[in-house]
């Protein structure tokens, strides 16, 4: 039977298994999404991206243009061509940084615009705090790759900007948007819910991201203390520590104004605050976040995923609130369940992986038009939203592969397989 195949079996079907995610991965990158991206996003006639394209590859001519895309755009290809040294890649990040310093940045008051109309003025003038977060992760990837001062130098003042009007010295963490000016703005919130909110998961979250990069590209003092304050309010406001869920909006005081929780949003925060942690190496975080990261991966694992290995949207307490599955949850849960296979070695995750691949290479691939559709909805139908847009964009898809790649050469070079029967569900991929 194959539970009792010999460990050195289950090595080599381990090998194989992880090698062939890594060939995968890496012509999913590069024959489908990067160049997807590069062939129908870039705005010839008016500069910067075009604002969406539908899923049958029409454009909006007249469709506002997005910090948020621009920003992840400038991530992706600079760490694509940190990886490939691809000179498209390296032309398409450039492209991307000039947008952001010549269009969307703010020359008067500091930061950058939320929003430019289609023809690249400004539109929503706006600071909100997601898409500065956003402007530092591209920044600081693109100085990575390029060693290009500037972008080092802009980085670091957009960081000191937010440290000097975002941040609620008060009781911690980061205002969810300011005015043009910045005065904080409380009737922004990012994700668009009915009551708006002081301060959001979303908003830390990828400020923690940010954060990360920049102390790659920074070694700061005053960066660390802001890094290890971001994962201090994970662990002891946003992430719920009796369900291992993240609550999602707060009132200043950090008191949560509703019970909803998003499954992609934890399994990306279960490898995103380990990696603040590990680049801080701060020991007391180290043994503090370990168990709590991977008792998010285990609830994602015990409950978000359907029979068909996608990953849910959005739950509340003892019921799924929306059982669509967008696209970028099912690229955040590869990444998750991997990093948590790194940490434990429990080949429960490594299944998981798979059958998130198996999903989005059945159910979101776009075989037709190319691209990754938005996701499907309840009952298995493609959701009718855009193909590619301000919150579609090759960041987290482009990143997921790229994570992927890393981590499975990693484990192929350090890890040593527990020697046990193997997992039968592994031979399904």
């Amino acid at each position: 039977m194959v539970s009792h195949l010999e460990p050195a079996n289950k090595n080599n079907l381990m090998i194989d298994k992880l090698n062939k995610l890594r060939e995968l991965a890496t012509d999913e990158l590069i024959n489908r999404i990067l160049p997807f991206h590069i062939e129908h996003m870039v705005d010839h006639d008016l500069g910067g991206f075009i604002g969406t394209i539908s899923n049958d590859l029409k454009s909006d001519p007249d469709a506002p243009k997005g910090l948020v895309q621009c920003s992840r755009i400038l991530w992706t290809y600079s760490a694509a061509y940190r990886h490939f040294a691809n000179a498209d890649y390296l032309n398409i990040a450039t492209y991307a940084f000039n947008e952001l310093m010549n269009r969307f940045k703010d020359e008067m008051n500091g930061g950058y615009f939320w929003t430019l109309t289609s023809q690249g003025a400004p539109l929503d003038r706006n600071k909100v705090i997601y898409g500065q977060a956003f402007v530092i992760y591209g920044l600081t990837e693109y100085y990575l790759a390029t060693q290009n001062e500037l972008a080092q130098k802009e980085a670091i003042y957009l960081f000191r900007l937010l440290d000097q009007y975002a941040v609620d010295n008060q009781f911690n963490g980061y205002w969810e948007a300011c005015t043009e000016t910045w005065e904080p703005n409380f009737a922004i919130t990012v994700d668009e819910i009915i009551e708006p909110a002081a301060k959001s998961m979303n908003t830390h979250l990828h400020m923690l991201e940010a954060y990360t990069n920049l102390l790659r590209a920074w070694d700061n003092d005053t960066l660390r203390l802001r890094l290890f304050m971001l994962i201090q309010l994970h662990l002891d406001h946003i992430v719920d520590l009796e369900t291992a869920h993240m609550r999602l909006h707060f009132e200043q005081n950090w008191r949560s104004i509703n019970d909803r929780f998003s499954y992609g949003h934890d399994i990306e925060a279960s490898w995103l605050l380990w990696e603040a942690a590990e680049l801080l190496q701060n020991q007391y975080l180290i043994r503090r976040a370990k168990p709590i990261v991977l008792k998010m991966a285990e609830a994602t694992l015990a409950e978000g995923i359907d029979i068909d290995g996608g990953i849910y949207d959005e739950a509340g307490p003892g019921e799924i609130l929306s059982a669509e599955k967008h696209w970028w949850p099912q690229a955040e849960a590869m990444v998750g369940f991997i990093n948590a296979f790194e940490l434990t070695q429990n080949d429960l995750y490594i299944v998981a992986m798979f059958e998130c691949w198996n999903f989005i290479q059945t159910r979101i691939v776009d075989k037709q038009h190319g691209g990754w559709i938005w996701g499907r909805d309840k009952d298995g139908n493609p959701l009718d939203r855009e193909k590619a847009g301000m919150w579609k964009t090759p960041y987290h898809n482009g990143r997921a592969c790229l994570e992927c790649i890393h981590r499975v050469d990693k484990l192929l070079s350090t890890m040593i397989l527990k020697q046990e029967p193997i997992n039968e569900n592994l031979l399904r991929f």
